[in-house]
């Protein structure tokens, strides 16, 4: 057998050394061709097996909540059950038998006490009720009638002023002292008028020391001269500070005289003003005082009346309600007669019910039990709806793959150019071929023969998941996902 091959004798074996791209794909490759859309499943052939089945799961559930019961005082049977027809048998002990024949002989003894009673209860129920007889109702009481208040007394509304002082008019600050400034100009001037007082003497001070250096033979700019400049300097700085201080203290005790004479001119015309106002208020309080007077004395006057009146409307009102008392009770008697008169009548009747109504002669009560739910019948139907949906799910699956391939080789082709179709690129991926099978080696790399799915022609190469573990760079990824290999880089 021949291991080696050449690329001119694998394509005399139909090796695609050119690009080749297979004209359909198989399902088995992941495509999947057009065709018709699958046939619909049968729904009434599943719906008539759904309900089948539901019936059936109807008798089961029937048949399990037929449980046969047995207790110390009796027993629950089931028999039967052809077609759905039950028979339910209950069974008591020989005590409880006794004690329900006992019962229903008690039933029937009233029975007959109640047939006995039917004479009276008809001769009560054909006797007519005499209303006539009875009390008769109420009369309605008489409305009274209500006093009713006159007119309010005339209260004054305006107030007398003759004798009240006037006013003093508007407060006038004529003869007050002006409000002294004291603001910068204030400052800066007696800071003025102290630099000028002293400014003789720092002269005199000045030309003395001048005198003295130049006697002493001490020349301007030396160090002595300068110190003693400084010296006489800061003496000078010191001076002018306690002058300015005092002059400052000066000046502000000067402020505070001028205040405190305005605060007094001020003070005396408020207190004249005060005064003014003072005799004012006395005389219009004075003349409140008596308006208001006049005014609560016929509020009082007007009191009186209004409670004489209601004194009198109380009366009445008290002498109302003790004629609708009256009445009240001549109604309620007569209820009550007739209410008595009807007891009367159906006394005999009520007796009868009273016997025919007593204890009930019932069934034993058996045991509860947990009943068996209802089991979901087989879902025949939902089971072909879902069938259906996944037969034509895949279809549209296998025509949308068959796109994709379709639709991803062309796109490969523009992209490469003529050029690149012509080079050595050829699907090799395991997943296109099949029918493969090993007929050689190219050096470590297995031969196969095999077909693109969906072609019937033969082909020789090398499958790419093989070559990419031997050749790596040979092996390329096409866009639609396929790989590829490079024949010219593994050297057939």
């Amino acid at each position: 057998m021949k291991y080696n091959w050449s690329r001119r004798e694998l394509e005399a074996l139909g090796e695609p050394i050119n690009l080749v791209l297979p004209t359909r794909l198989a399902p088995k490759a992941g495509g999947g061709g057009k065709g018709s859309a699958p046939p619909p499943p049968n729904y009434a052939a599943a719906a008539e097996a759904q309900g089948a089945s539901s019936m059936e799961q109807t008798k089961y559930q029937t048949q399990a909540n037929r449980p046969n019961i047995v207790t110390p005082w009796g027993s629950q049977t089931w028999s039967g059950g052809e077609d759905n027809n039950w028979t339910q048998t209950t069974n008591v002990d020989a005590q409880s038998k006794a004690a329900l024949d006992s019962q229903m002989a008690m039933q029937r003894g009233r029975s007959d006490i109640a047939n006995n009673l039917m004479p009276q209860a008809q001769e009560s129920i054909n006797k007519p009720i005499n209303y006539d007889q009875m009390a008769q109702f109420g009369k309605t009481p008489e409305a009274s009638n209500f006093e009713h208040m006159g007119q309010a007394p005339q209260l004054k509304t305006q107030l007398d002023s003759s004798g009240v002082p006037a006013l003093p008019g508007q407060f006038s600050a004529s003869g007050i002292p002006a409000m002294p400034s004291y603001d910068s100009a204030f400052v800066q001037n007696i800071k003025n008028q102290a630099l000028d007082f002293m400014r003789p003497d720092a002269e005199r001070q000045q030309s003395a020391l001048d005198s003295k250096l130049a006697n002493q033979g001490i020349a301007a700019g030396s160090n002595a001269y300068d110190s003693a400049q400084r010296r006489f300097g800061d003496q000078q700085a010191r001076d002018k500070y306690e002058a300015l201080n005092t002059a400052m203290s000066q000046g502000n005790q000067m402020y505070a005289n001028q205040m405190t004479a305005n605060q007094q001119g001020f003070n005396q015309a408020s207190n004249t003003f005060a005064n003014n106002m003072g005799l004012n208020n006395q005389g219009f309080n004075q003349n409140l005082a008596a308006f208001n007077f006049g005014n609560s004395a016929q509020q009082a006057q007007n009191a009186m009346n209004m409670g004489n009146s209601t004194f009198n409307n109380q009366t009445m009102q008290n002498d109302f309600a003790q004629q609708q008392n009256i009445s009240n009770q001549q109604n309620t008697l007569r209820q009550q007669q007739i209410a008595e008169a009807q007891m009367r009548q159906l006394q005999p009747l009520n007796n009868i019910n009273a016997l025919m109504t007593g204890q009930q002669v019932g069934m034993p009560n058996m045991p509860a039990f947990n009943t068996a739910s209802a089991a979901q019948p087989t879902q025949y139907l939902n089971a072909a709806n879902m069938q259906g949906q996944a037969q034509m799910q895949q279809q549209q699956m296998n025509n949308a793959s068959s796109n994709s391939m379709l639709g991803g080789a062309m796109g490969l082709a523009g992209q490469l150019g003529a050029g690149y179709m012509a080079g050595p690129m050829a699907f090799s991926d395991r997943r296109l071929k099949v029918d493969a099978k090993k007929i050689g080696k190219h050096g470590t790399l297995n031969i196969y023969r095999y077909r693109y799915a969906g072609s019937s022609d033969e082909h020789v190469g090398f499958m790419a998941d093989e070559v990419k573990k031997v050749f790596p760079g040979a092996v390329k990824r096409h866009a639609n996902g396929y790989e590829m290999v490079d024949y010219s880089m593994v050297g057939a």
